[in-house]
């Protein structure tokens, strides 16, 4: 009779499977592509982006020529399809999760696809970063469970390649290690895991060797991909004062933060010039971000290092320039650059509520593995994690919006699946006593 209930669950399982994969699919393949303003830089392959989603479309565009479109949208969603199954797979081989459950995550993982601008149709690097997301941190994840060091090297991998895609996951680096040494201290394994945490520590170096590389290949110019002082500033000037301009002696440098500082203040958009006072901070940042880092910061800053032009040349030197500001700047109002980055780190979340709720399961799983590393508290503690490593990382240099949060939008449910799931399977075990 068991075995009947367990084969009927499975035949539903699968058609419940193949049916949402199914509408995903559909209801993108019945959506136009989506191009953004980021967009133009993608399908250039310009100096400001990373390489690996450029290649993906060069690729595509070489292989389906005038179909490009469709061809873009079916083969993102079926990535997209192909992570979320093989991330639910692989929970049902390693927990107890009910069938009924891991349906219900297939769909909420893949909600992104068939939202209202559906990450499948959107030509951005999201289309890629998430199921190469997903991946990745199910490897991550099952070295954390069964403490095996096998999927780490797979997962080092895909990390290399996500990391090439956005930079944002490099909070994934620190977990790589931790779950590397976790390992090594539970098992007492050989020197494969003390190498592997090596490895992880030497990634980001490695990808910005790779980066660099495909940059003078690409744009004849051996440099990281020039974009990450413009965002690093933003948040720094944002916060600054006028007489920040003291802490300058370069004129090149004094002059960019007093023109910049002027247009900010003018137009209200320095924490210490608001046209509202009483506007939160974290809701101006979050409208104005665009428009402080990229109308200001950069398209303004043009004129001041160079011609104005937009080559690539351009956009190293007031990539370059901003990094050297930043650190001096950020230090100097670093009360008010912390503020910020709270508030913007709580945003993240949407609400306290969901960040205190987030904290405290973090907090809980955390104390329970010390004591006991169980399936539950391991799940709890690993994806938590996951969740708040990346909105820590966002917070630094962007705002956080959904574009750059959404990839563990469904973790608090297979927390709450786990949980009930827990407390049925002890129901049940209760009433057959």
């Amino acid at each position: 009779m068991q075995i009947i209930r367990s084969l009927k669950s499975d035949k539903i399982y699968t058609i419940a499977i193949i049916l949402i994969a199914t509408l995903v699919l559909v209801t993108t393949l019945l959506r136009p592509v989506h191009i953004f303003p980021d967009s133009e830089g993608y399908i250039t392959a310009a100096i400001y982006r990373t390489p690996i989603y450029p290649i993906f479309l060069k690729i595509i565009d070489l292989l389906f020529g005038s179909h490009e479109d469709i061809a873009i949208i079916g083969l993102q969603t079926l990535m997209g399809i192909s992570a979320a199954l093989f991330m639910i797979t692989k929970l049902r081989k390693w927990t107890s999760l009910s069938v009924h459950w891991l349906v219900i995550l297939f769909g909420m993982v893949l909600y992104p696809y068939i939202a209202e601008r559906g990450i499948g149709n959107n030509i951005l690097s999201e289309a890629v970063s998430y199921p190469l997301y997903l991946i990745t941190i199910t490897f991550f994840f099952n070295a954390f469970l069964n403490n095996v060091t096998r999927p780490l090297t797979k997962a080092f991998i895909l990390l290399f390649v996500l990391l090439l895609t956005r930079t944002q996951f490099v909070f994934l680096v620190p977990m790589g290690i931790l779950i590397c040494l976790n390992i090594y201290f539970r098992n007492k394994t050989s020197k494969k895991t003390v190498i592997l945490a090596l490895a992880f520590l030497i990634l980001p170096f490695l990808t910005n060797f790779v980066d660099k590389t495909y940059h003078h290949i690409q744009h004849n110019h051996f440099v990281s991909t020039p974009w990450t002082g413009i965002h690093l500033f933003t948040p720094a000037i944002f916060t600054a004062q006028e007489s920040d301009n003291l802490l300058y002696e370069d004129s090149q440098e004094k002059q960019y933060f007093e023109e910049m500082f002027a247009i900010l203040k003018e137009e209200g958009l320095n924490v210490n010039h608001k046209n509202n006072p009483n506007e939160p901070d974290i809701d101006i940042y979050e409208e104005y971000y665009s428009k402080i880092a990229n109308a200001t910061l950069f398209y303004k800053g043009l004129e001041i290092v160079s011609d104005g032009e937009l080559t690539d040349e351009n956009f190293i030197l007031v990539d370059q320039l901003t990094t050297s500001m930043t650190a001096t700047l950020t230090w100097d109002n670093k009360v008010d650059w912390t503020k910020l980055y709270i508030m913007n780190f709580i945003n993240g979340f949407g609400s306290i509520s969901m960040f205190a709720l987030f904290v405290i399961l973090f907090l809980i799983s955390l104390t329970d593995f010390i004591k006991q590393p169980a399936i539950l508290n391991k799940t709890v503690l690993f994806f938590s994690l996951c969740t708040m490593a990346n909105m820590a990382v966002v917070s630094i240099a962007m705002h956080t919006i959904q574009r750059f949060t959404f990839y563990n939008d469904w973790v608090l449910f297979l927390i709450v699946f786990f949980t009930m799931d827990m407390i049925t399977t002890k129901k049940n075990l209760t009433n057959e006593n």
